[in-house]
């Protein structure tokens, strides 16, 4: 089967969950016998260019957003153009079985391809624009990707969502019809974690000071709980905080975390902040720290908390999202946040300073209480080895046949 992926991060070098989904996606596919290019875009560089991955095809787009993607919509709607223009350029004359988007913004951009390919459309829900972030009815940028996210989801030939969870929030807020959607977890790669080795570098060993070492992976949003996490650094100066957190596209406000975090940085011994820190740097900091966490108020899957629990560190994580359906007190200390402030604090209101005052008080009470506890370690193990990369392949290659089928 010939696969044209649509997404809006470099899938080489991705700095979230989707763009790691869509790497090992791309590479299991390949790995049954299927032809996979992925059309997609690198927020950093903004070059365009075509390179070969793994057996699979990568298209770079060149893309005119900032990392601010509040600018407005102008910008989507010119890089949106340059998809289309890429896309022409290197596949025009190619044919496809079926379009896999990744990103509802780019609707426009997969509907067309639809058409001149005839061709149907299978769009996975990675991250609801109306379920996670603020709901700030009247603003622009976020009206236009509502309204684009309301058009895939209704649209599209078929929906897959990575948890229970984020299918039950698709039919209750946005009324998804509950046929139309398929839940296929994400997965990890089991082996890779179980050979990573402990390999902190010397800077954070010499600031830490014997300190126990506490370290966040994810990016720099406030439905990340972030700021909680630095609140709670300000105050817990015996524990070593690491933030490895990357600054990448968002409809969230992140410039106050951006600003507060440059300012701890300047006035506290215990916080190093890892702006897109090389990979392999990350692995080993992850595997040689005291304590992974988690601290999310949304969290449609929730890949890193399976990353944590893959490599054999004592994890601390919220009960939110996807999270719950694999995290629980039998492998992690559970964060559990308060329902009714999540719910005005980050979907009416966005950013919200007395949720996170009472979350940094959780955050920090778990993580005096968290001790490493070899029942939860070989717990969280054994939970890993239920979610592979491969078997997500297979079930998404089975939805991609169920699809082409009823489209013929």
């Amino acid at each position: 089967m010939k696969i044209l992926m649509l997404a809006r991060e470099n899938i080489l070098f991705p700095d979230g969950g989707l763009g790691v989904h869509c790497q090992h996606l791309a590479r299991e596919l390949v790995s049954l016998g299927n032809d996979v290019t992925v059309l997609c875009s690198d927020g950093k560089t903004q070059v365009g260019c075509a390179v070969e991955s793994d057996g699979y095809r990568v298209v770079f787009v060149e893309n005119i957003n900032s990392l601010n993607m509040k600018n407005g919509v102008l910008s989507n709607i010119v890089t949106q153009n340059n998809y289309m223009v890429s896309a022409l350029s290197y596949l025009g004359r190619e044919s496809f079985d079926l379009i896999h988007l990744h990103d509802s913004d780019l609707w426009n951009v997969a509907e067309q391809l639809s058409a001149l390919y005839r061709i149907p459309v299978v769009m996975t829900s990675h991250l609801s624009m109306f379920l996670s972030h603020p709901r700030m009815v009247g603003y622009e940028p976020w009206e236009y990707g509502r309204n684009i996210e309301l058009a895939a989801l209704n649209r599209c030939n078929r929906v897959i969502t990575v948890s229970e969870t984020y299918k039950r929030g698709l039919e209750r807020d946005m009324l998804i019809d509950s046929d139309k959607i398929s839940v296929i977890y994400n997965g990890v790669d089991g082996d890779f974690l179980s050979s990573v080795e402990a390999d902190v570098e010397p800077e954070i060993i010499e600031r830490a000071k014997g300190r126990p070492i506490v370290t966040f992976v994810g990016r720099m949003v406030p439905t990340k709980g972030v700021s909680a996490l630095m609140q709670c650094a300000k105050k817990m100066k015996d524990y070593y905080f690491c933030f490895v957190t990357n600054v990448s596209p968002s409809v969230e406000d992140i410039l106050p975390l951006v600003v507060e975090m440059k300012e701890m940085k300047q006035s506290v011994d215990n916080v190093s902040w890892l702006n897109f820190y090389p990979q392999d740097k990350k692995w080993g900091l992850m595997k040689g720290s005291d304590f992974g966490i988690v601290p999310s108020y949304h969290e449609p899957f929730g890949i890193v908390g399976l990353e944590w629990l893959g490599l054999g560190v004592p994890l601390i994580i919220s009960d939110v999202g996807g999270l719950g359906e694999f995290c629980g007190d039998g492998n992690a200390d559970m964060l559990h946040f308060d329902r009714d402030l999540m719910a005005t604090g980050v979907l009416e209101s966005g950013y919200s300073s007395e949720l996170d005052k009472i979350s940094a008080l959780e955050i920090e009470m778990i993580i005096r209480a968290c001790v490493l506890n070899e029942n939860k370690i070989k717990n969280g193990l054994k939970t890993v080895e239920n979610f592979s990369w491969s078997l997500c392949a297979r079930k998404t290659l089975n939805v991609y046949e169920e699809v082409c089928d009823a489209y013929a």
